[in-house]
């Protein structure tokens, strides 16, 4: 079954999330979230994602792809030991702002963190809403000022953003 077709729907968690050992550092700074009948996983080091629907040659990973920046298709793991496919992570909280795979390369990339910030009044008409007539942004990603992170620290680019408390220790 796939939740993205669960209209509105509270989604059953069956348990906290458990610490796994990372497949990217060894390291038990992995976790496993069980919803429903998906697992979902989530290196907090490397920032590498992927759930029980990302099985390899899968539909869904072909449309995933389609949809995913070439730098994010290009760092894409295979784990042949589970059979999923493993992405790095692109997250963007509403008022809050952005992290994203930031690089010129699969060896030359971090994590870069983009605040959502205030449109002062005067420099809103710059920001029109496509399709709204007269209807303008009032906040944007501040894309002049990111702060960039190592590939291994998406840890402290999700508490620069102030999303997560420390998790390492629990």
């Amino acid at each position: 079954m796939s939740l993205d077709k669960i209209p509105n729907m509270p989604l059953p968690v069956s348990e906290p999330p458990k610490k796994i050992e990372s497949p990217f550092t060894g390291k038990n700074n992995c976790f496993l979230q069980e919803i429903g009948d998906v697992k979902s996983y989530l290196c907090m080091d490397s920032g590498y994602t992927t759930n029980s629907t990302y099985e390899i040659g899968s539909d869904v990973i072909k449309d995933a792809e389609k949809k995913a920046p070439k730098l994010v298709n290009d760092l894409r793991f295979e784990d042949e030991s589970l059979g999923l496919i493993w992405f790095p992570s692109v997250i963007q909280v509403p008022g809050i702002g952005m992290i994203f795979p930031d690089g010129h390369s699969t060896d030359d990339w971090g994590y870069s963190v983009a605040k959502q910030i205030a449109i002062p009044d005067e420099e809103q008409k710059n920001y029109p809403v496509p399709g709204k007539e007269d209807t303008y942004y009032q906040s944007r990603l501040d894309m002049e000022n990111l702060k960039t992170f190592d590939k291994l620290k998406f840890q402290d680019a999700c508490e620069e953003l102030k999303i997560i408390e420390d998790v390492t220790n629990g």
